[in-house]
Order: C-alpha cells, then structure tokens, then sequence
C-alpha cells in the first residue's frame, strides 16, 4: 500500500505553550493559500491565542473555562463567524471533545497543532487521546516543522479482510536523508526498508528499545508492520496531510 498525500478540511488547535507565530499562525496560512473554507476549530483557550493572530476559528469546544472573557465579549460586538459551543462534562478533556465534534461532523483529514505544549501529563494524555481517534480519523500532529502520525496493522490491511494478523507493506515517499522516527505505542513488531538502520521482523518497545532519529537512504521508505502500532515522524508536507486510512 502507498501512503498518499491529500488536503486537509480541519485544523484543529489545542490550548499550550507555543510560539504563536512559529507554531500557530505559519501552518494555518500554508493551508488558507490552497483552501481558504478549511474549517478551523480551537480547543476552548485555544482560542485566545487565535485571536490574538486575528483568526477567527469556526468553532471553539470545550467547557470554556479558559477563554479570556474581554475576546468573548469582543467577538459578540464584532459579530465574528464564530460558534462556542459549551460541553461541561470532566470525563474527556477538551482535546478529545474536539474530535468527538470532528468526527460527528464527518471530517476526517486533521491538523492538530499544540498537542505537545504545556504540562508534560497534558502531552502525554493528548498523545493518548490522539492514538485513540487515529482509528477513526486521519490525524497529523504537526510541531516544529515535523509531522507525526499512527501506523499500525489496522490500518494498512485490507478492511474488508478481518485478521489481525496480516502482514502488510506502507510505502511512504519522503526525502533522501530524511531524518524519522517510529516510537511504538508500547509495543510493536516490524520490518523497514531502505533506512540507515533497517529492522528485519524485530520489536520496539517503550523502555526497552525505541526508533528514533533514522535516516532515510532513498525517496521511499516502507514499514511492515506484523504487531502493535507506532507512532510515524517525518518532515511536514505542508499544506497536505497523508490520507493513511482512506475514509
């Protein structure tokens, strides 16, 4: 299976500690200049950080705690295109309540940006959460000019073939000398192709063995994966998102 590229139909921000012009406001021009309609959403004090770059997301969810109350109040004067849509219960946190929306709503390409910043258990729970809807949605992680992404057997079979024990080849083009990383989720086996330092039927695993800073030796790689998943870095390709799961 080739690993596709396709444009996004959502951007989603979460609330964290970035830079807003670097993090924020470049990856969001980059998409408007190919799809000014995209649909912008802001993780509840997301939208502070938004405003502040005069971008007015269509939605903003979450229990709406965070939202500075001077940017609510100007953006009822101002009648700007914005829909607060207020969900108070504490069981998912505003991250997941995004996505819940996104999925509902029937988009399925999706930026996240901001998913690293902030507490370190707010970046490890939103990691979770991420890996958790990677299921169901094609999701792209962007920070710091790199792309991250779930791979695992699920996605790469045929879903029409129910066996999870499948092996299936992912062919992702990418830059000759390309520095990635596959980090599992726990834990993963798996076989590479055409990288630094290949992997021939062997296991990653958090706290035991982990895939990072590899080297690409060609304009394609490919990942075969035999169990468990991982999570895929690469370069952005801004404005376009990879289309893994085909929905």
């Amino acid at each position: 299976m080739v690993l596709e590229q396709n444009s996004f139909d959502c951007i989603v921000v979460l609330n964290s500690e970035l830079n807003i012009f670097s993090e924020i406001l470049i990856p969001i021009n980059k998409i408007l200049e190919i799809n000014k309609e995209i649909i912008i959403i802001a993780a509840d004090g997301a939208y502070n950080k938004l405003f502040e770059l005069n971008i007015s997301p269509n939605y903003v969810i979450g229990d709406l705690d965070s939202v500075e109350p001077n940017y609510l109040i100007s953006s009822e004067i101002n009648h700007l295109n914005t829909k607060f849509i207020k969900l108070e219960e504490q069981e998912t946190n505003d991250f997941e309540k995004c996505l819940k929306y996104i999925y509902d709503n029937k988009y399925r390409n999706v930026l996240v940006i901001g998913l690293d910043g902030g507490l370190l258990e707010h970046t490890l729970n939103n990691w979770s959460v991420f890996t958790k809807f990677s299921a169901k949605l094609n999701l792209i992680a962007y920070s710091s000019e790199r792309y991250a992404f779930n791979i695992t057997v699920k996605n790469i079979v045929d879903k029409n073939i129910d066996d999870e024990n499948i092996n299936s080849e992912l062919n992702i083009n990418l830059s000759e000398n390309e520095i990635v990383s596959l980090i599992p989720i726990n834990k993963c086996k798996l076989s590479t192709k055409n990288l630094k330092w290949e992997l021939n039927s062997e296991y990653l695993e958090l706290g035991v063995r982990e895939g990072a800073r590899n080297i690409t030796n060609s304009k394609e790689i490919s990942i075969k994966i035999e169990e468990g998943s991982l999570l895929f870095f690469c370069n952005e390709r801004l404005p376009f998102c990879y289309n893994l799961n085909n929905f």
